[in-house]
């Protein structure tokens, strides 16, 4: 039996890079095997080939009679993407792609932060801190940091303090506020927080509590480190299922009123 192929577009510098990659890979794995329930092929194709343009890519994809196209997250925010997004349905994985007017899919950030803050919340820590980079926060449209002062505004005045998200990470300027506002649990999604600690002689594990926003994918850089799951294969599986309706409905190019799904966390504590 011939199945149709959906591709599953890969976007690194290099062919294979995505496969080291938790949430490149588990967005992969629900799409594939919830296409094949659905009588589809899920192939992942590398878009990121030296002199690869959205003319030949297109081209490529029409050879292979694939109309259908799933666009993992860009190692960089704020990417264009190598389509011509007349010619197919398209559903992106997240918001690091700026393509106007097509359906999109992703984990949802803002009440990921909220899910942590009100399990910490119920916990005893009186000083929570939310710590990040700058860019990993714009690749979510701030949601954690949006998410993070609704609660100081609203629920958790006396006990979370100012996020430390520097438009430019730098080591000292963390250990300095570190030292500063002592903080007993800090929520992250990178490594860099443990890493200027530790390189600063700073024995904070007997005092803070290091939580993640994305824990499965952080599992490598920052072992025992629990938090939020984002159920990377649940936003696969629901990238699938929207392709395949827009595909079942000849829904081809950019969307009138585009559709946003976002699929829910769960806590690991």
């Amino acid at each position: 039996m011939v199945r149709d192929k959906i591709a599953y577009l890969t976007c690194y510098e290099s062919k294979t890079h995505w496969r080291s990659v938790y949430n490149d890979l588990a967005y992969f794995e629900g799409a594939k095997s919830r296409g094949s329930e659905l009588g589809y092929d899920v192939e992942p194709i590398w878009s990121m080939e030296p002199n690869m343009r959205a003319e030949r890519m297109s081209k490529i994809l029409r050879a292979r009679a694939i109309r259908g196209v799933i666009l993992e997250p860009a190692a960089v925010s704020h990417s264009r993407m190598k389509l011509i997004p007349s010619e197919f349905a398209i559903v992106a994985i997240g918001d690091s792609f700026e393509v106007a007017n097509i359906n999109r899919v992703s984990h949802n950030h803002y009440s990921g932060m909220r899910l942590a803050l009100e399990n910490l919340l119920h916990g005893d820590y009186q000083s929570i801190a939310y710590v990040n980079t700058r860019e990993q926060d714009d690749r979510v449209f701030n949601e954690w940091n949006s998410a993070f002062r609704y609660m100081m505004s609203s629920k958790g005045k006396a006990r979370l303090i100012e996020p430390f998200v520097p438009d430019e990470w730098n080591d000292e300027h963390f250990v300095a506020w570190y030292r500063d506002k002592q903080p007993d649990a800090i929520l992250c999604n990178v490594s860099a927080p443990h890493r200027a600690l530790r390189s600063a002689g700073i024995d904070f594990a007997a005092n803070t509590t290091f939580y993640s926003l994305d824990a499965n994918a952080t599992a490598k850089d920052l072992p025992n480190v629990n938090g939020v799951d984002q159920c990377a294969e649940e936003v696969g599986v629901a990238a699938i299922e929207l392709l395949i309706w827009m595909l079942n409905a000849h829904n081809y190019g950019p969307q009138a009123k585009p559709r946003y799904l976002r699929v829910e966390g769960s806590w690991n504590a």
